[in-house]
């Protein structure tokens, strides 16, 4: 099953990292990505 999310900020950023990979099973507060 595929999903999309829409992520919306309030401030301009820049990714560092994404912290999960495609078929990763992730709880509810699981860091996703980290910003620089």
């Amino acid at each position: 099953m595929k999903m999309e999310t829409a992520i919306h900020a309030e401030a301009d950023g820049v990714v560092a990292e994404v912290t999960v990979k495609p078929g990763d099973q992730i709880d509810a507060k699981d860091l996703l990505v980290r910003f620089e």
